[in-house]
């Protein structure tokens, strides 16, 4: 009898084990799912996230977290609003051009991160540009994108450019008197010797011997990069 329970006993204790080592793999298990849930959630908030609010800007304007706390709160603590049509006065640091400036998330001019915080990342090579002139004004309204060539014509127009107008220099208006070509001086190449090397098909480098300019040159004219007007 006494061996008979010396077994129940040793039995009974190793299905406590067994239970003890299930339940504490039952815990760990939902102890992850639970952690893998929760990063999940995380990550679906972050990209779903409102770009005017959150603490960075994906795409080509993309900022970074700031110790100063959020991008919005800090941008518009330094903005003198009104609910009058004029313009929203950046009070923190300006530049010697009266544009805004701030530091820390990914640009640093005030106009340029208002139109990010209200419209999203700006597109590469695009300008954002003010209706109302005035280079301290942040209000997205008074606020456009426009290309190099649209910011220039939009200084023009507005009288704030100091050389001539689109249109208005001196290569436009007189167009005969460039030197072009062979007429320039120091030029190694006619047009002659141009048609010549088109045609030809012997390589750059023997003709950039033969004709005494580098390779570059003959590649550039076979290109049609230059020696363009006949």
């Amino acid at each position: 009898m006494k061996g008979n329970a010396g077994v129940v006993v040793v039995v009974a204790v190793a299905v406590v084990v067994v239970v003890v080592v299930a339940v504490a793999v039952v815990v760990a298990v939902v102890v992850v799912v639970a952690v893998a849930v929760a990063v999940a959630v995380v990550v679906a908030v972050a990209v779903v996230v409102d770009p005017r609010t959150m603490d960075g800007v994906r795409g080509n304007n993309t900022m970074r977290p700031n110790r100063w706390g959020s991008v919005s709160f800090r941008f518009w603590s330094q903005v003198s609003s009104t609910t009058a049509p004029g313009c929203w006065l950046w009070l923190g640091y300006c530049d010697a051009l009266g544009y805004g400036r701030i530091k820390g998330y990914g640009t640093d001019r005030a106009h340029r991160l208002s139109w990010i915080l209200n419209f999203g990342s700006i597109p590469q090579k695009c300008f954002v540009c003010h209706k109302c002139d005035n280079p301290q004004c942040v209000r997205p309204d008074h606020l456009f994108l426009g290309s190099c060539a649209d910011n220039v014509a939009d200084r023009h127009r507005k009288g704030r450019s100091r050389g001539p107008a689109p249109g208005n220099n001196w290569t436009e208006r007189f167009p005969e008197r460039l030197q072009r070509g062979e007429q320039k001086p120091g030029a190694k190449l006619t047009w002659l010797k141009v048609k010549t090397i088109r045609a030809s098909h012997f390589s750059e480098r023997a003709l950039a011997q033969k004709y005494n300019v580098s390779r570059a040159a003959i590649r550039s004219v076979r290109a049609g990069k230059t020696w363009r007007c006949p």
